[in-house]
């Protein structure tokens, strides 16, 4: 359940996070991929729990 919720839309969002950190924040090249990789990972292990606790 934790690959389904990676798909074409979240990495397309993640990508474009990463391009708004660096271009409008100007953050350096490691945290842009850092921060928005955490927030795709933590998203999707999120609604592996959830799927796993309503079956």
């Amino acid at each position: 359940m934790f690959l389904a919720g990676i798909h074409i839309f979240t990495l397309w969002g993640c990508g474009l996070n990463i391009a708004m950190m660096r271009v409008t924040a100007g953050v350096k090249n490691a945290l842009s991929w850092a921060f928005p990789l955490f927030i795709l990972i933590a998203s999707a292990a999120l609604q592996a729990a959830a799927s796993g606790l309503y079956g």
